[in-house]
């Protein structure tokens, strides 16, 4: 009798640990880790792209702001020569006035440019911290869900380890 009980906790050992590395395989392949590996993969694609497309709004920007000091520059050269004194024939004041026109429109459309980047550098930020935020929480959701995994597997083996010890002292 001593040895049908002992094949049948055998058996029941044998369908434990079965039952532990099917347990073991599916925290292997856990779809939450997955879908959270897969969301900071984008997030961090998505925070380089927007990165990136700040970082060339800034360039342009600089650009912008030196084209509008040299229209600046050009302006105040010609506003100089026309009250300087210097020329008295009509036509050349009157070709230097629409040349002031001209800087004055330039500079204008250039600030406005300025103005529409800075405005787009804002709320590009401000979508930058978002994504970094939800980066960063995405992360750490990822982190506890691994950490949980590594505690469960961890679990799994020492119950494992004492199971087959137990299977070895039944087993001749």
């Amino acid at each position: 009798m001593a040895v049908i009980s002992a094949l049948f906790r055998v058996q029941q050992i044998e369908t434990r640990l079965n039952e532990l590395d099917q347990t073991e395989r599916e925290l292997g392949r856990d779809a939450n880790v997955s879908a959270l590996e897969e969301m900071a993969k984008e997030l961090r694609s998505r925070l380089a792209s927007r990165s990136q497309q700040a970082s060339e709004n800034q360039k342009r920007q600089k650009e912008l702001e030196l084209e509008c000091e040299r229209c600046l520059e050009h302006r105040r050269q010609e506003e100089t020569l026309l009250y300087s004194g210097k020329i008295s024939n009509p036509r050349e004041l009157e070709q230097i006035q629409q040349k002031m026109n001209e800087y004055r429109q330039l500079q204008e459309r250039l600030e406005t440019e300025i103005l529409n980047l800075l405005e787009n550098d804002e709320k590009l930020k401000a979508e930058l911290d978002a994504l970094e935020a939800r980066l960063s929480t995405c992360l750490k959701e990822l982190e506890s869900r691994r950490k949980s995994i590594q505690e469960k597997k961890l679990e799994l083996h020492l119950e494992r380890e004492q199971l087959q010890t137990e299977r070895e002292k039944l087993l001749p």
